[in-house]
């Protein structure tokens, strides 16, 4: 979002710019680069206007199309911004799938909203010491922000941490209170160390649950690869050894 606002600010011209991720940046001839720092405060204010002015349908599908990993992504919400921005309705600018990097952003938003929705389905919690709750995950994009408000609203009264082992980031909520996202490799460590003594327990008795109301006659695994991709099972407790 930071980008977003210097290229805006810049008044070089929507035509003139062209936003890119630096981890897969493909140079182009006879182009001058700018590389943007992150910046709060200007991310904010790109957010708070985008809300303000374009919609909460354009806020919402703007912040999950950001939270995917597909690098055509920057430049496709800095012209739908642009675009909303000079619109006479502004509040229809996700309507205006004319243009390749609305669409874009809606395909992206979708997407990575739904591998979000399948989390907060495929989550499991291991019981650490001191009863905290403790998950694992390794999303394609970037879903910890979107899913940590379902669990926040499900286990209000838990302490929990989701740790999302692609970007070495965590959610933590504390009972009775807010949730925050957290980076730091050394506590991922520490913290998946601390089983509690019962989880041993309760993990036999959830394998033994699922396989108990398992119909074997009615085994159908390519539907359930379909339902439960394979790419979630190592975190489910009734997929691990």
């Amino acid at each position: 979002m930071t980008a977003v606002y210097d290229a805006y600010a810049s008044k070089l011209g929507f035509e003139n710019v062209k936003l890119q991720m630096e981890e897969e940046m493909d140079r182009e001839l006879f182009a001058d680069y700018v590389e943007v720092v992150p910046d709060t405060e200007k991310a904010e204010k790109v957010l708070r206007t985008v809300r303000r002015q374009l919609g909460l349908e354009a806020y919402e599908c703007i912040c999950q199309a950001a939270a995917s990993w597909d690098k055509r992504k920057a430049n496709a919400i800095f012209k739908t911004v642009v675009l909303g921005l000079h619109l006479p309705k502004k509040k229809n600018v996700m309507s205006c799938l004319t243009k390749d990097y609305v669409c874009t952003v809606a395909e992206l938003s979708k997407k990575t909203w739904n591998e979000a929705h399948r989390y907060m389905g495929f989550v499991r919690f291991t019981e650490l010491a001191g009863n905290i709750l403790y998950a694992d995950i390794k999303p394609e994009n970037d879903v910890l922000p979107l899913i940590a408000p379902h669990f926040a609203n499900r286990y209000p009264e838990e302490n929990w941490i989701i740790y999302d082992e692609r970007r070495g980031r965590f959610a933590i909520h504390r009972e009775g209170k807010g949730w925050m996202i957290l980076e730091d490799m050394k506590i991922a460590e520490e913290v998946r160390s601390q089983l509690s003594m019962e989880e041993d327990d309760y993990r036999a008795m959830w394998k033994a649950f699922t396989k108990s109301i398992a119909i074997e006659a009615r085994k159908n695994e390519q539907l359930q690869k379909q339902l439960l991709p394979l790419k979630f099972r190592d975190k489910m407790t009734e997929f691990r050894e």
